[in-house]
């Protein structure tokens, strides 16, 4: 019997709650220009696609970019973005953006029908391809200015790797215009990986509950042209518990055994046979169908939601003429819809789902058989769909196969999490001795390059056991890479060697990680000599990029004690890395490169270098943290451009959930406020900083060492400042860092000043003399010692030195000169006065009046003269004596008239630009010219005596 109509709401129906929160994201999303994760979440049939299809209209009304993709059961890695994305550039075209320009191999890794130029990336996880994403939403998102909507539906069946690409769009939907909505199952709750999604994110949930029963009323004559009886009203609210699909689906069922039509009038009595549940409907409209389309309809249930009409013919053993008439009878019949191309899906998963679960045992078993030969002879590579349709097919070894090569291709494309899985699947459904080892083998290889040190070293443990030695090379680098330097020892030492400094039959990798070893071991030299073997052996083999590591490795050596040599090493590691085309290792000998730059004189040009390429490569958590690095090395010389690397870096690291690197960013910024003098934003952000990371010994060492202690150098509080770096130099001592931050070098010196354990002090500070900054400081700290000891000659080339040195820091060497000049004065050395003197005018033009007011003490004390703030010895004409005019307003005036701004007048005449501001405001009211221009007309005519 065929049905003569399908039941379908004409309206939205109980959701006008719902849709205003999501339409308030929008208003968020064009005028601040930020969005939020939203989980629109609810029972199966309870209405998240339509609410969907409603916010997709509402947000193309205003302008707002839509994305929509999918999840399905045993999907490939990606598939919801990979949909989504897709049918964006099938219907746009690849946007033209520069900033999208290095990603595009990444994107292509994971879009394999885009056309895009160049290579394809390994996207090393979900922080690369995240990044790449999010500028592929920007671009096509294009000049509108109004951002992104992106919905991706029935993520109760997502994969790991986008579950860890849509956290990070979620990080970076808090400072970028991209809303993000997703719907899932929630029948029992969320599934446990949206929970986690939703804590890490802290997403806003948005749940769907079953519709009132005047909503149901509402509904049932949304899907009628008519004004239905109230009986019929009655049936389905007391049959459909508020569901809105179960709700059509009974008002269909109603239609297909005659007892209603479309207009809502009652044809035939609502007797037992009226189906009553969603199942009983969907059998029913099944078993109305005729026997091919029955059997088309239960051969596509097998498949999946959506499914490939192609391949029916051959399951069902029917023509295609049969199969199409019975896909035909299908969409009539309201089970199925057609979608792009070939492709065709079940109105609502659940319809795919209950013929499925009708199929008897054998009959699931063998047209699942025959569609994975089908799928199989088709397309070799489709390893993920052919796996699920073995597994049902209770074939159990060919499902671990398929498994094992799905996993491979996810690791190639970068889809780690997914690879583990699959993996982890075959793993469990082989049987065989020789399957079992192989999924496992290659999952140890997966989980090395995850990271995931605790199960790697677990699972090679086992596979150790079981007779399997060749694991023990994987397993030395990951407990390298974890930094886990014992259990490195160990792989290595029980890794038969026929060279000691090369492992079994030379391989220069071990090596490599041998020297590694003995670096982080505290034995420099052996490590150098493990390096340089390595190095040759790798350059026999052209192994590069084990080559690359190995002179990494020796630059690490030499950058202790020649950063001549270090230089060289790592110069000779990117100059390799660059012939053979190996980005990732030229970015690290660029990033060495740059520390070495910054240790020695405080450049960061080729750190800013190593930070594009580290960008260009997709290598984003690098890319943060070199902007980090080049925060500090600006931190003290440029503050403001300092600010602005640390806060790229926060809004990086934030997205990466690296909350230790974020932490840091917050007080690199709290460093640069203080230096800028923005006192309220400085501790803000201390705050915060403290807030993310209150135990992390550094943070808490550069809140003292740098934040309080400025605020102390510019308060000329000895006490507080040395309370200060103690605390910072405590701290420091419990780190396991030896970054030699300018602190240590500052805290020997203060301590040096103060004549409190300095000679202790200074032998402490002293490793840290490898940063040029700290060996300035120590030299400062030296010239007070040697004049202490009454050997002035020698603390004057002590000062000479460190003075060259501190010379690109202009204010901090003023800052230090004063912190150093009693004990100058008092030990006759250096040149105090000519210090007090250059330094008065910038500190007062700065507003520094305590700094300002220590210059004039250091002048007074040294018996120069001193000059006097606030007075002047300027003769006044006497028409402007006559009105008031003081000699100091003379000499603002005069300077007003050479076009000078308040702070430069300021420095001129060591006053506070406050002050000058008084002097103003003065001169106009005494004089009564109208504002300041008049002031400088005033200033410009001749004037008589």
């Amino acid at each position: 019997m065929s049905v003569p109509w399908q039941a379908a709401a004409s309206r939205m129906v109980g959701r006008a709650a719902e849709l205003a929160a999501l339409r308030s994201r929008l208003e968020q999303l064009r005028g601040a220009g930020t969005g939020v994760l939203v989980v629109v979440a609810g029972e199966p049939g309870v209405g998240k696609s339509r609410l969907m299809r409603e916010l997709a209209v509402a947000a193309d009304d205003v302008g707002v970019t839509v994305l929509n993709g999918r999840a399905v059961p045993n999907g490939e890695p990606y598939r919801p973005l990979v949909e989504a994305l897709g049918r964006a550039l099938r219907e746009r075209g690849l946007p033209e953006d520069d900033a999208l320009r290095p990603y595009l191999p990444v994107l292509a890794a994971v879009l394999p029908d885009a056309a895009v130029p160049g290579g394809r990336t390994d996207p090393r996880g979900g922080a690369v391809l995240g990044e790449a994403v999010l500028r592929l939403l920007a671009a096509l998102a294009g000049r509108s200015g109004r951002g992104t909507l992106l919905v991706l539906e029935d993520l109760h069946w997502v994969d790991p790797d986008t579950l860890t690409v849509l956290t990070y769009l979620a990080h970076a939907a808090e400072s970028a215009p991209l809303l993000l909505v997703v719907t899932s199952r929630e029948e029992r709750g969320l599934p446990q990986p949206l929970l986690d999604l939703v804590a890490a994110t802290q997403a806003t949930v948005l749940p769907l509950g079953r519709l009132g029963p005047e909503d149901v009323r509402e509904l049932v004559e949304s899907c009628l042209t008519g004004r239905p009886p109230e009986e019929v009203v009655a049936f389905v609210r007391d049959n459909a518990d508020g569901l809105p699909l179960i709700i059509e689906e009974l008002l269909t069922g109603l239609g297909a055994v005659g007892a209603l039509n479309p207009s809502g009038r009652l044809v035939g009595p609502l007797t037992p046979a009226v189906p009553r549940t969603f199942s009983a409907t969907v059998r029913r409209r099944v078993e109305s169908l005729d026997p091919a389309a029955r059997s088309v309809v239960r051969a596509a249930a097998v498949l999946g939601r959506r499914f490939d009409w192609s391949l029916l013919p051959e399951m069902t053993g029917r023509p295609e003429t049969e199969v199409l008439a019975g896909l035909r009878s299908a969409v009539q019949s309201g089970l199925v819809e057609a979608d792009e191309g070939n492709i065709f899906h079940f109105r609502h998963a659940l319809t795919g789902d209950a013929i499925r679960d009708d199929l008897l045992p054998p009959e699931l078993r063998t047209l699942a058989h025959a569609a994975a030969e089908i799928v199989e002879d088709r397309d070799p590579e489709a390893y993920a769909l052919a796996a699920g349709l073995r597994a049902a097919a209770g074939e159990d070894e060919r499902a671990a196969e398929l498994s094992v090569a799905a996993g491979l291709v996810a690791a190639r494309r970068g889809a780690l999490h997914s690879a583990d899985l699959m993996l982890s699947r075959a793993a469990i459904l082989a049987t065989a001795p020789e399957l079992i080892a192989r999924a496992e083998r290659e999952l140890l290889s997966v989980l090395a390059l995850k990271g995931d040190a605790e199960r790697a070293l677990a699972l090679g443990e086992r596979l150790l056991r079981d007779g399997d030695d060749g694991v023990r090379q994987v397993l030395a680098q990951v407990a390298a890479d974890a930094e886990r330097w014992d259990v490195t020892a160990a792989y290595l030492s029980s890794i038969p060697q026929v060279d000691p400094a090369l492992g079994p039959d030379g391989d220069p990798l071990i090596g490599v990680l041998a020297a590694r070893l003995a670096y982080a071991r505290g034995e420099p030299s052996r490590a150098r000599q493990m390096a340089q073997a390595a190095l040759g052996a790798a350059r026999d083999a052209k192994l590069w990029s084990v080559a690359g590591q190995a002179l990494l490795v020796i630059g690490r050596v030499a950058r202790l004690d020649d950063t001549d040599a270090a230089r060289d090493a790592f110069a000779a590691a990117e100059t390799l890395a660059e012939e053979y085309e190996l980005p990732l290792d030229r970015v690290a000998a660029l990033h060495e490169l740059g520390t070495v730059d910054l240790l020695v004189d405080g450049s960061t040009t080729r750190l800013e270098r190593a930070r594009g390429l580290a960008e260009d490569t997709g290598l984003v958590g690098l890319a943060a943290t070199l902007d980090l690095q080049i925060a500090a090395g600006l931190l003290h010389g440029d503050p403001t451009r300092a600010l602005t690397y640390a806060l790229r870096c926060a809004d990086i690291s934030r997205r990466l959930r690296a909350d230790r690197l974020f932490a840091t960013a917050v007080c690199f910024q709290a460093i640069a406020h203080a230096e800028l003098g923005h006192a309220e934003e400085a501790e803000r952000c201390v705050a915060q900083s403290l807030a993310l990371a209150p135990d992390d010994l550094d943070v808490n060492a550069a809140v003292w060492g740098a934040v309080r202690a400025h605020d102390a150098l510019l308060a000329d509080d000895q006490d507080r400042l040395l309370e200060a770096l103690d605390k910072a130099a405590d701290y420091l001592r419990r780190s396991p860092s030896v970054t030699p931050t300018p602190t240590r070098g500052l805290w020997a010196l203060v301590r040096t000043v103060a004549g409190r354990d300095d000679e202790a002090a200074r032998a402490e500070a002293r490793p840290s003399a490898v940063n040029w900054e700290n060996k300035a400081l120590l030299g400062y700290a030296e010239a007070v010692d040697r004049g202490r000891r009454g050997r002035r000659r020698e603390a004057d080339e002590e000062l000479a030195a460190a003075d060259r040195a501190m010379a690109r820091l202009p204010w901090r060497r003023h800052r230090i000169r004063l912190l150093i000049a009693d004990s100058a004065l008092t030990d006759g050395w250096g040149e105090p006065i000519s210090w007090a003197r250059e330094a008065l005018p910038v500190f007062a033009g700065r507003g520094e009046t305590k700094l300002a007011s220590r210059c004039r003490e250091v002048l007074r004390r040294a018996g120069a003269p001193v000059p006097r703030p606030g007075r002047g010895d300027t003769p006044v004409p006497a028409a402007l004596r006559a009105a008031g005019v003081t000699s100091r307003e003379v000499d603002v005036l005069r300077l007003l008239a050479e076009g000078l701004t308040n702070t430069a007048i300021a420095q001129k005449l060591v006053l506070s630009p406050r002050t000058i501001e008084t002097h103003v405001a003065n001169l106009v009211a005494k004089t009564g010219v109208p504002n300041r221009a008049g002031l400088v007309e005033l200033a410009r005519q001749p004037v008589e005596g």
